[in-house]
């Protein structure tokens, strides 16, 4: 049963307890609301009720170690030597934190520069941002600048002044307007950036839009179905074109086509056909755009204007004729010679028209393909019947036979000798052994008798000297002393 006490009464000091006080929510601050009557009756106080007693305005600016708020911060700016945890930030000035933020939106209408890692389940609205180490959020947008250790963002990142970082992981589009600086991996849906952009690593599952110069050190990989270059000069370094990097089965049709429209759209090119044994072929005016094998380009062969060198094949064999008074043909397709048998029609050729006479007595040149005339011939032959066909003829020389059937030239010589010690003599030239018989040898006027067994039979003969010339004559009969006339041949 409750107390009751009448009358004026007094309750000591210190005597009652805080667990004697009624409940309030947790968090929360008990004191007396100020009401119409300027009084108040003890209750838990609200944020302007505590701004109102610590003349606190919503306008200024606060700074705090560190401060967790449940609900939403609102403020001119806020300074942090520590972290800052609340629901919502709504900034219009400047936050500047040593510590981690974290919340669910940060509406900041200044800068926001942040010592260690800035936090945002929804997303980051601020003129520029500079975080320490990482900022993650739904979605960013900044009117400056944004620079932080990395970038985790499950939204879009709008920033139209420079963003740099170690790593920026965007599942949305990233729009950049200043310099996009990454040292280590960029990953974006899509990436819009209108200055220059540096990475180690990028990474896009969509479109990638550059509005100023690309510049890739290492090498340039396109996984894709095709690469437009939309370019009015197109520089390549490597003097070799690598056509075909697949086709290791020789399945596919190597080369290159352009496109023209004369009406309408065509196509003109130059490739190797895979399917007729690799042969190259030019094409030009066909409808159908090339593809990894062109289609039958038969009907549409294009002109080549050019200096062959090597062997040609028709396509349809030639066949060359001559007519007239020198007749004949032959069918060329370019895998031989054309070699064409000519004849020449009866009584078609006159002497007038040949460039071979010669008009020659002596026939002195010699030549197997010139035709002398009638006087040529003549003189020729009277002047060979003449002489038996022997030229430089001597005063006294003779035309004789010889072994072979043919003629020559000889001279008689006749030498007076007188016998030698020896019973020998020597003619002073060389006799002709096929002409020795001819020889007569004279002795004190009686001729003497050749003989052809070295002097068994008849009287003489002639035998080499020591010297083995045929000069020595020798014969029995001779004596030491004797003189003799001696007649033989020798050839001129």
């Amino acid at each position: 049963m409750a107390l009751q006490i009448k009358g004026s009464s007094q309750i000591q000091n210190e005597s009652i307890s805080l667990n004697k006080i009624a409940n309030v929510a947790a968090g929360k601050i008990l004191g007396r609301s100020e009401d119409e009557s300027g009084e108040g009756v003890m209750s838990a106080l609200s944020g302007a009720d505590i701004r109102k007693i610590a003349e606190l305005h919503s306008d200024d600016a606060v700074s705090f170690a560190s401060a967790s708020l449940s609900g939403a911060l609102s403020a001119a700016s806020a300074t942090l030597s520590g972290d800052l945890a609340a629901a919502d930030a709504n900034l219009s000035g400047d936050l500047n934190a040593t510590g981690d933020v974290g919340g669910a939106t940060a509406t900041i209408t200044g800068n926001a520069t942040v010592g260690g890692t800035l936090g945002v389940t929804s997303s980051l609205s601020a003129a520029s941002a500079a975080i320490t180490n990482a900022v993650t959020a739904a979605s960013a947008t900044l009117s400056g600048n944004l620079a932080a250790a990395d970038a985790n963002l499950s939204g879009d990142l709008n920033a139209t002044g420079d963003v740099g970082g170690a790593t920026a992981t965007i599942t949305g589009n990233a729009t950049v307007g200043g310099t996009l600086g990454v040292t280590s991996s960029l990953s974006a849906q899509s990436a819009s950036i209108t200055a220059a952009m540096s990475s180690a690593t990028i990474s896009t599952s969509s479109d990638a839009s550059i509005g100023g110069d690309l510049t890739v050190s290492g090498d340039l990989v396109v996984n894709g179905d095709s690469v437009q270059v939309n370019v009015s000069t197109l520089q390549v370094e490597d003097p070799m074109i690598k056509l075909g990097q697949s086709n290791s089965a020789d399945s596919l049709d190597l080369g290159f086509y352009g496109l023209y429209n004369d009406g309408s759209d065509k196509y003109a090119g130059l490739f190797r056909d895979q399917s007729d044994s690799g042969k190259f072929k030019l094409f030009d005016g066909i409808t159908s755009e090339p593809t990894a094998t062109v289609a039958d380009v038969s009907s549409n062969k294009a002109t080549l204007v050019a200096t062959i060198e090597g062997n040609i094949t028709f396509d349809n064999a030639r066949t060359f004729s001559l007519s007239g008074d020198l007749s004949g043909s032959q069918t060329f397709d370019g895998s031989g010679n054309c070699d064409i048998e000519a004849t020449i029609a009866a009584n078609s050729v006159e002497f007038s028209m040949l460039g071979c006479e010669i008009d020659e007595d002596d026939m002195s040149s010699n030549s197997a393909s010139h035709i002398p005339t009638q006087q040529s011939v003549k003189a020729y032959v009277d002047d060979q019947v003449a002489s038996a066909g022997q030229s430089d003829l001597e005063a006294k020389d003779m035309l004789m036979v010889d072994s072979t059937g043919a003629y020559v030239k000889v001279k008689e010589i006749i030498e007076y000798i007188e016998i030698s010690s020896a019973n020998e003599a020597e003619v002073s030239i060389e006799v002709e052994a096929e002409f020795d018989e001819l020889s007569m040898v004279f002795l004190n006027g009686q001729k003497l008798r050749f003989s052809d067994d070295a002097g068994t039979s008849n009287d003489y003969y002639f035998e080499n000297d020591g010297s083995g010339d045929f000069k020595k004559l020798s014969c029995d009969m001779f004596e030491v002393g004797d003189e003799i006339e001696v007649r033989y041949f020798i050839k001129s």
